[in-house]
C-alpha cells in the first residue's frame, strides 16, 4: 500500500491513517454538493479509482490497487441536520429517539412560532438571528418556560416583523429608497 494522503475539498484528511479503512465525515446543516475527494500515493504504479455518492448523505469509495493488492477506503458522509445543532446547543449528549423525536416536534413548532412572528418564512439553516431565536425558543421549551420566551425575546420578535414589513414594502415599490 502507497496510499499516503486523502483529501477532501482540497483540505488534508488529518487522521488519515492506510490502516483505516472507514471514515466518517459530518458536513454542516445546509450542505447539498458532494464533497470531492482526492487520494495521494507515493507510488506511480498504484491505480486508485474514487467513486463519489450520487448525492447526501452518502459515501465515497476509494480503491487503491496496487500490484495485486487492492484495500478499499469508504467516506461515510453525512450532513448535521437541524435536530443535531439543537441538541449540541441544549448540550444534549446522550442519544434517545423518545428524546429526538420530542426535540423535532419543539423545533417544528418554534420554526411555524417564528415564521408567524416574522410574517414570512426564515432561513434556520444560515447563521443568523432566526437560527438564534430558535435555539433559545428550544432552550425555553426545555425549560417549561415558554411563556417567558416572548417576553424575553419581544424586542428581537420585533424586529423580525419590522424586517418582513420593510422587505415587503422594498418589493413593492423598488424605484423607493428606505
Amino acid at each position: 500500500m502507497a496510499l499516503i494522503s486523502l483529501m477532501i475539498n482540497e483540505i488534508t484528511v488529518e487522521d488519515f491513517e492506510v490502516t483505516i479503512l472507514a471514515y466518517d465525515v459530518k458536513l454542516p446543516l445546509g450542505t447539498t454538493e458532494v464533497p470531492t475527494v482526492d487520494a495521494i500515493s507515493n507510488d506511480e504504479n498504484e491505480v486508485i479509482e474514487i467513486t463519489p455518492p450520487e448525492s447526501l448523505p452518502g459515501e465515497t469509495i476509494i480503491t487503491a490497487t496496487l500490484a495485486e493488492t487492492t484495500t478499499t477506503y469508504k467516506i461515510n458522509f453525512t450532513v448535521t441536520t437541524l435536530l443535531d445543532e439543537v441538541k449540541n446547543y441544549l448540550d444534549i449528549t446522550w442519544a434517545d429517539t423518545q428524546t429526538d423525536l420530542k426535540l423535532q416536534g419543539i423545533i417544528e413548532r418554534g420554526k411555524s412560532y417564528l415564521n408567524r412572528a416574522a410574517g414570512k418564512e426564515l432561513d434556520f439553516n444560515a447563521e443568523d438571528k432566526p437560527k438564534e431565536l430558535l435555539f433559545d425558543y428550544c432552550r425555553y421549551v426545555r425549560s417549561n418556560a415558554l411563556e417567558m420566551f416572548q417576553q424575553n425575546y419581544l424586542h428581537e420578535l420585533l424586529s423580525l416583523q419590522i424586517e418582513s414589513e420593510v422587505d415587503a414594502y422594498e418589493a413593492e415599490n423598488p424605484d423607493t429608497d428606505v
